[in-house]
This record gives structure tokens, C-alpha cells and sequence, in this order.
């Protein structure tokens, strides 16, 4: 996972993105969503998903808030609470909400590539994973030159499979 993220270098040989070293990249390329949400306690629920657009200039609050929406619809339909759920400490959070809101953040910042962490699928319900994986599907179909990897240790079995890589050593 850190060699997919660029956070370590390769023993031997390179990575490369988009014909470029993985070092190289554009800040916002990669995202990733870890297991547990990856969330900073003291802010909300919103400025946990917006802060990397912040950080990286991407969308005005409009257009943040239009694909948050439509993420939001993607994922759970039924929650009709959204205002109150946002405006809530990250810190209060069970579990599966937490999960949830690091999915919403990697979708809505819409990187190239999507790392996700298999244990986020990990004591969640079939049902919501099943949406988590829909969108996710979703997410890659919408965009160009879009990926989501999951990438396990081996002890998380992963709930589904698009395509098998051979990676050559």
C-alpha cells in the first residue's frame, strides 16, 4: 500500500503513472481511503470531505456540494438526515459511519486512481458493501482514465473482482 501511495520507494526498479515517476505526480491524482475512514477528529463530518479539495484547489463549494449529493444518493439512499449527519464531530462517528465518510471523501475528490484498503469492507453489512462496491464501479465508469486498486494483505478476503493482474517480479 505505501508503495501505491508513493510513501515508500521501491527496493529495486521504478513506479510509474501516467509515464511518469510515481514521486512526480500531481497532488490529488492518488486517493486513498483507509480502512478506519483516515478522519481528523476535531473537524466535521463536511470538512473532513472538502478539505482535500481545499487543498488542492479543485471545485468551488457548488460544485462540491453537487457531486457530494450525487455521491450521497449513489451510497445511501435512505439516510434523509444528510445536514445534521454533516455537521457532526468526526470524533463521534461509530465505525461504519467513519468508513463512510472516507469513502465519500475519495470519491468526491475524484483522483485518477483510488486506492482503497480492503479491511474498509471489513464488518460492514453485505447489503452496504454491495452499495460501497456499485459506486465504486460507478466512479471508475464516469470518469477518464479512472481506477479504483483494493489492495489486501491477503488476510482480507476482497468481495469482489473486476479484473486479475500477474504482477511480473
Amino acid at each position: 500500500m505505501e508503495l501505491a501511495l508513493g510513501e515508500k520507494t521501491p527496493e529495486k526498479g521504478s513506479i510509474f503513472f501516467r509515464g511518469k515517476q510515481l514521486e512526480e505526480s500531481t497532488p490529488g491524482e492518488i486517493g486513498w481511503i483507509p480502512s478506519n475512514g483516515g478522519l481528523i477528529g476535531n473537524l466535521k463530518v463536511w470538512e473532513n470531505i472538502t478539505l482535500p479539495l481545499w487543498y488542492h484547489h479543485k471545485r468551488t463549494p457548488q460544485t462540491t456540494e453537487q457531486v457530494l449529493d450525487k455521491w450521497l444518493h449513489a451510497l445511501e439512499p435512505e439516510k434523509n438526515e444528510w445536514a445534521d449527519f454533516m455537521a457532526r464531530p468526526s470524533a463521534r462517528l461509530g465505525i461504519l459511519d467513519r468508513k463512510l465518510v472516507g469513502l465519500l471523501r475519495g470519491l468526491v475528490l475524484a483522483p485518477k486512481v483510488l486506492v482503497v484498503d480492503a479491511e474498509l469492507f471489513n464488518d460492514t453489512d453485505q447489503a452496504v458493501c454491495n452499495s460501497w462496491m456499485v459506486a465504486l464501479e460507478k466512479f471508475v465508469k464516469e470518469g477518464e482514465d479512472r481506477a479504483v486498486l483494493v489492495i489486501s494483505d491477503g488476510s482480507v478476503p476482497l468481495h469482489w473482482q473486476i479484473a486479475k493482474l500477474t504482477l511480473a517480479e
